[in-house]
């Protein structure tokens, strides 16, 4: 049966069993090499939802599942996969081991963001519940709202280049009133 790794929302037990019935929990591990970062919008979250981005020194903590295939497939859809998260294969290590077991692992790519305060918590419940440090899941919050306003900072200093371009070549002047 396949293995997925979760480390967002999906660390809520109650709502992984609604989501996947047959899912029984593994063990807690680490995505070596990842850290925990909040990205994109989510209407039903009403903000940026997590993902895991490449970070040499970092790790990000979750719990593996094994699920069915039929249910697999049901979280895709709750995941809206392939089209918002990608169902990647990756490997995790089961903490306090050396055991590494091959997962299935939600990964999206889109702009940084900060997250709702109603997901923080849902999340913040998977933390307690599986005995996670929750500085790993606020210093994630704080990253992504820096990245978020670094990114609206360069967005707007391109816009502010750009227009001084087109000023600079006459595109932007203004055409005679013909009334």
């Amino acid at each position: 049966m396949p293995h997925v790794f979760a480390y967002g929302s999906n660390l809520d037990f109650d709502q992984m069993k609604r989501r996947c019935p047959s899912a029984r929990v593994v063990g807690v591990a680490a995505l070596l090499g990842f850290r925990l970062a909040f990205a994109g919008r989510s209407a039903r979250w009403r903000g940026a939802v997590a993902t895991v981005i490449k970070s040499p020194d970092n790790l990000v903590a979750g719990v593996i599942y094994e699920v069915n295939f039929r249910d697999l497939l049901r979280l895709d859809g709750f995941e809206g996969a392939p089209r918002v998260y990608v169902r990647q294969p990756t490997f995790v290590r089961v903490l306090g081991t050396d055991l590494d077991v091959e997962v299935d692992t939600y990964v999206l790519d889109r702009r940084f963001g900060s997250p709702s305060r109603e997901y923080v918590k849902t999340i913040a419940r998977g933390f307690k519940r599986f005995g996670l440090d929750k500085k790993w899941l606020y210093n994630a919050v704080r990253f992504s709202r820096r990245r978020a306003a670094r990114q609206v900072e360069i967005e707007e200093r391109n816009a502010r280049e750009y227009l001084a371009k087109l000023d600079a070549n006459g595109w932007l002047a203004s055409e005679p009133d013909r009334s």
